[in-house]
């Protein structure tokens, strides 16, 4: 008969089995059988000899600080999905954990959904495993998504509000996301140069232009994504441009950053010259909109300000913020202002720019580790895992 080696419990994966937030990585089914095989060995070796039940998750426990604690056989996993500061304790005869953190996915830009495809990029996932010390408290930081307008929790720069009739259309489709936080675990005095693990956030989406009648307005380009993997962020998309002469010019995207430095803001969309219907009175050049800011140690840039239709021309939209990160991506550009149209009652004026998106966030590790593109939509989160 052919032997079965049993399962490595540390070839798993403890996001494994929540559907809610899928990830890169071992598949929930994969994660669940090894699990399964190595907990239920585990559990019933123990049981037997009167040492352990079979275990259920815990409430917060003293090593996780305001974190859940879910214990499965011999392995602890300390959960962390709140944005903001929280600890790990290292418990007593523990030398090794083993990280699991995801950055938070930027802010999606207004109107998402409404025929634009303006949505917020995800952040970076980073596994690594840390030696420590008993007692040692790390500081662990997870990261907020991006919101309309807000950068999200640790280092998420803001998008900047459309203008004109982009702030005003269908409640307010102009305005670009927030970049997504950094997620991070930091030793000595917590500050951002005692990081020892930082998953960048996404770059936040650009706003969609301004109409103007049936003129319409440019779309917002998506915020950056770590799709391929790798530390550096991944780059806005540019917004596009109003349709028709005279229409205002789409904003560039923020670059991602790199291990060494914030990414670059992108440059604001021209603004529309003069519109149809003749040189009326009505008629002249939407303004131009304003570059993204560049992204900085552990903050993305702010998104760059929108161009003003001209008169009956549509608004510029805002520009998306960049991920927060090792260093922050750059923001993405507002878009062009669109023109006033020639006629009588400027009737013929045209849309506005789109707006693009910002950068991603880069990501770090001390030790070892591997970097990917998350899954997780929304606020960020970090799982430390040792065995007890």
């Amino acid at each position: 008969m052919k032997s079965t080696a049993a399962p490595n419990p540390r070839d798993r994966d403890p996001l494994a089995a929540d559907a809610s937030t899928p990830h890169t990585g071992v598949s929930p089914a994969a994660g669940r059988w090894r699990r399964k095989a190595f907990a239920g060995a585990a559990a019933a070796s123990l049981a037997s000899a009167g040492l352990i039940g079979l275990t259920t998750p815990a409430s917060a426990a003293a090593p996780c600080g305001n974190g859940t604690l879910k214990v499965l056989g011999v392995i602890n996993d300390c959960s962390y999905q709140t944005p903001g500061t929280d600890y790990f304790t290292v418990p007593a005869g523990i030398t090794s954990v083993e990280f699991f953190v995801d950055g938070a996915q930027g802010g999606n830009g207004a109107g998402v959904g409404g025929g634009s495809g303006n949505f917020g990029g995800a952040g970076t996932r980073v596994r690594t495993t840390v030696p420590v010390t008993p007692g040692q408290v790390l500081q662990v930081n997870v990261g907020g998504t991006g919101s309309i307008f807000g950068g999200g929790f640790n280092g998420g720069g803001n998008g900047a509000a459309g203008t004109g009739s982009a702030a005003e259309a269908n409640g307010g489709t102009g305005t670009g996301g927030g970049g997504g936080g950094a997620s991070d675990v930091r030793t000595g005095g917590y500050a951002l140069t005692d990081r020892i693990i930082v998953a960048g956030g996404g770059g936040g989406a650009g706003g969609n232009g301004g109409s103007f009648g049936a003129a319409s307005g440019g779309y917002g380009g998506p915020g950056g994504a770590n799709i391929a993997g790798g530390q550096n962020g991944g780059s806005g998309d540019n917004g596009d441009g109003a349709p028709g002469p005279g229409g205002g010019g789409p904003g560039l995207g923020g670059t991602g950053a790199s291990t060494t430095t914030g990414g670059g803001g992108g440059r604001g969309g021209v603004g529309g010259g003069t519109g149809p219907g003749g040189t009326g009175p009505f008629s002249g050049a939407g303004s131009p909109g304003f570059a993204g800011g560049p992204g900085a140690f552990g903050t993305g840039g702010n998104g760059g300000g929108a161009g003003s239709g001209y008169l009956s021309g549509g608004g510029g939209a805002g520009g998306g913020g960049g991920g927060g990160g090792y260093y922050g991506g750059g923001a993405g550009g507002g878009g062009g202002g669109g023109a006033g149209g020639g006629g009588p009652q400027g009737f013929e004026g045209i849309g506005g720019g789109g707006a693009a998106g910002g950068g991603g966030g880069s990501s770090f590790s001390r030790t070892p580790a591997t970097f990917e593109g998350s899954f997780l939509r929304g606020n960020g989160r970090v799982v430390v895992s040792y065995f007890s």
